[in-house]
């Protein structure tokens, strides 16, 4: 276990590249004034990533010893700890997907983007 004094820790960032990600979309159609919108019930959203760099600042620690060990940390470990994080981060993403598709379906009617043969 990896216990930390996160209270010092001011900015954290994460960096990445090489991501490929998958994602099926649920949807039904919605009838509204006429017109028939989709609506996404469920996204389920998986990703892979090949290159991670975080960057983690201890403004606490004036000479950001701490800081910099997590980095060091954070950075030798980035493959297992993007492993880990993944199921999580996975489900929070296609939630937010899933927000913003439903707003911009609940505005564009099914027949304007999804053409018939």
């Amino acid at each position: 276990m990896l216990k930390l004094p996160m209270s010092t820790i001011q900015h954290c960032n994460q960096y990445s590249s090489d991501i490929s990600a998958i994602a099926k979309i649920y949807g039904k159609p919605l009838e509204r004034d006429g017109e028939t919108f989709m609506s996404v019930e469920k996204m389920l959203l998986d990703f892979t990533m090949k290159n991670a760099r975080f960057k983690v600042k201890d403004n606490v620690n004036t000479q950001n010893v701490l800081g910099e060990a997590i980095n060091q940390f954070l950075n030798q470990n980035a493959n297992e700890l993007i492993q880990e994080m993944r199921p999580a981060a996975s489900q929070s993403i296609a939630k937010l997907f899933r927000r913003f598709l439903n707003d911009a379906f609940s505005n564009i009617p099914m027949r304007l983007w999804l053409l018939e043969n």
